[in-house]
Parts: C-alpha cells; sequence; structure tokens
C-alpha cells in the first residue's frame, strides 16, 4: 500500500499556513491561535464570518433613514459607501476598529446578523482601517445588496429597534430566524441593559415579534463567546478534512495507478499538504505538482509533467 503523509503532520503544516496568513494579512494572532489546531481555524471562520466579501452590491435604503435629515458631511459619507458598494470595492477597512485581531467576537453581528461601517474618507485608512467616526452606518450584508438600516452613534449597539426596522422594510430578511411553535417568556423585548448582559455571558437572544419568536438573525453565540456559525463551520470543515483524507488513503493505491497512467512516474508515496479552493478541501502533493479532489469521491487529479 502507498505511503501516506500521517495526518497529524498534515494538520500541523495546515496550521503552520493558517498562521502565516494571518500574520501576512496583518491579523494580530493570539497565543492560543498559535498553539492549537483547532483554536486557528475558528479564528479563520471567525474572521470570515465578520468579513464582507468583495462584491458589487447594490444598496437600498430604509424609510427611516431616507426621512431623515443628515448632516452634509454624513450624507456624503454614505453616498461613498453607497459607491463603493455598487463598484464592489473594499469594505472590510470601515469596520470595527477591532477587525484586525484575529480573536476578536463581534457580538453584535452574532446577535442581530449587522455590521456597523465607520464613515471616514478612504483616503484617511491607517493599518488598513478608515479613522474611526462618532457616527456609525448599520448595515445588513447579502450578496447582492447592502441593507442601509440607520446612522446612528456607538450607543446604538444594545438597541433592538433595528430588528422593527428590518421587518417593516423588508421582512423576507427575518424569514430564516422566525421560529414557529416557541414562545417568549415575555411580550417586552430585552432592555438594552439585558441585551448586552446576555452578549457578555455568551447567550443567544431570542424575540418576540409580529405574532413570531425570532431566533438571533446573526445565529448567535456559544458560551465562549464565538459565533455559533463560526464553531459550525469550522467544526465541518475539520470534519471535511478527517473524511477526505481516509478517502486518500483507502485510493492511495489508485491514485499511484493514474498519476502513472498520466506521467509514465511510479510513486511510493503521497506527500501531502491541504488547500482550499473556492471553499472546497483539496490536497496537494508539491513534489508531484498533482491536486487531489475528493469532494466527489472520484479520482479526478490534476498532474504536471514529471519524468518517469
Amino acid at each position: 500500500m502507498i505511503y501516506v503523509t500521517p495526518l497529524e503532520e498534515v494538520l500541523e503544516r495546515l496550521h503552520t499556513e493558517m498562521v502565516s496568513t494571518l500574520e501576512a494579512a496583518t491579523f494580530s494572532v493570539p497565543g492560543d491561535v498559535r498553539q492549537n489546531f483547532r483554536d486557528a481555524v475558528i479564528a479563520i471562520c471567525r474572521i470570515r464570518h465578520r468579513s464582507i466579501p468583495p462584491a458589487p452590491r447594490a444598496v437600498l435604503w430604509s424609510r427611516e433613514l431616507q426621512m431623515r435629515t443628515l448632516e452634509s458631511s454624513i450624507a456624503d459619507a454614505l453616498r461613498t459607501i453607497e459607491e463603493e458598494s455598487r463598484v464592489g470595492q473594499e469594505l472590510n477597512r470601515r469596520l470595527t476598529r477591532s477587525y484586525k485581531s484575529a480573536e476578536f467576537n463581534d457580538h453584535f453581528l452574532n446577535d442581530l446578523g449587522i455590521q456597523h461601517l465607520h464613515l471616514g474618507p478612504p483616503e484617511s485608512a491607517h493599518n488598513g482601517q478608515v479613522t474611526g467616526t462618532k457616527e456609525l452606518l448599520f448595515v445588513v450584508v447579502r450578496p447582492e445588496h447592502l441593507y442601509f438600516l440607520d446612522v446612528r452613534d456607538h450607543d446604538a449597539f444594545t438597541k433592538s429597534d433595528f430588528l422593527q426596522i428590518l421587518s417593516s422594510n423588508w421582512p423576507t430578511i427575518l424569514d430564516s430566524c422566525r421560529r414557529s411553535g416557541l414562545y417568549c417568556g415575555s411580550e417586552l423585548p430585552p432592555t438594552p441593559e439585558e441585551r448586552a448582559h446576555a452578549r457578555k455571558r455568551g447567550v443567544s437572544i431570542y424575540t418576540n415579534m409580529d405574532d413570531h419568536v425570532l431566533g438571533p438573525p446573526g445565529g448567535g453565540v456559544t458560551t465562549a463567546g464565538t459565533s455559533t456559525r463560526a464553531v459550525d463551520d469550522a467544526a465541518e470543515f475539520l470534519r471535511l478534512v478527517h473524511d477526505y483524507y481516509n478517502w486518500v488513503v483507502m485510493n492511495g493505491d489508485c491514485i499511484a495507478d493514474q498519476v502513472c497512467e498520466l506521467t509514465g512516474a511510479k510513486i511510493s508515496a503521497l506527500d501531502l499538504r491541504i488547500r482550499c479552493e473556492d471553499d472546497e478541501v483539496v490536497f496537494e502533493d508539491t513534489a508531484l505538482n498533482a491536486l487531489i479532489y475528493p469532494k466527489q469521491q472520484t479520482l479526478r487529479i490534476l498532474v504536471a509533467a514529471i519524468a518517469p
């Protein structure tokens, strides 16, 4: 049976590459992420969850925001952000000042599914982030749209009326978090103090609204304060890595036969590392210049020319 790099070594290589990738992107990397592979995977998933993927998005303004009389500087900033969104420019530079911390948990996003953007001019960017502003633009991000909810100051983070804005303007956004057969003990929404306390304690908040119970639109949090969605994504990634590695081991001899058929080279080992392509787990043998795609459980393999 052909020799395959032990899984522990494959994961160690991936862990090293993850830390290097975070550092190259100027994220601060805490000790637990450097020392523990699972923590590194969660950190990557956490950052992805709270990032805005660059893509052209049409902007929709809430009625509440359209009715407001804004200072000219704020109105200009909103038009700038609208244009940045329309053409697909980078918006992560407008996120929280803690964006570049790999361990930062955005409790507001994890609870309500709402991002906040700073209004500083693009040319003010320092260390990758624009200058922070007192006023913030609160938005919901979707693949093709950016929803402008309102402009408020930092005291707005514990408010729950953002859900009313979403419900009255774009109710379908909340469809996925409506829960049938549930009832919250209080008819009243959580107070700002209760909501802030729950977030700090890692408690997901359910709210009565429009004859429904709403689960947290942001997916909720674990008791450690981490995004539930980020933890679920990390668990799914780890499961796929283990399942696909086992598939490669079981089919190692077949892969070696195919390499020989395609190139004439007879191999006795697969020296593997993991890479990701468009969210697909791929195994790479750099010595062979070979990429193994086990997602469909087939022997789809790309092999460069190798001397026999």
